[in-house]
């Protein structure tokens, strides 16, 4: 399988086989934790290890690197919680 992918702006061919990391013992994959084991899941996070050399380089990333790569804009995070202690003019 090939893929398209934009590399720091850079269009990039990525190609990957159909080999997926998965455990036997617990059957699932073994970086993919998705609940309902979607197929496109694991190929789509091996396609972005890939891009970025190797598994190793990409757990415990951070996800918005991931959705910058994957749609080209950047993504943002909010917080929704409110802070502990009061906040204090200075």
């Amino acid at each position: 399988m090939v893929a398209n992918v934009r590399v720091r702006g850079i269009p990039w061919l990525v190609a990957v086989d159909s080999f997926l990391p998965f455990h036997e013992k617990y059957k699932q994959f073994i970086f993919s934790k998705d609940a309902n084991q979607y197929g496109w899941v694991p190929f789509l996070e091996k396609i972005w290890a890939k891009s970025n050399v190797n598994y190793h380089n990409v757990v415990g990333g951070d996800p918005l690197v991931a959705i910058d790569w994957l749609t080209g804009y950047p993504g943002f995070s909010y917080s929704l919680e409110y802070p502990t202690e009061e906040v204090k003019d200075s």
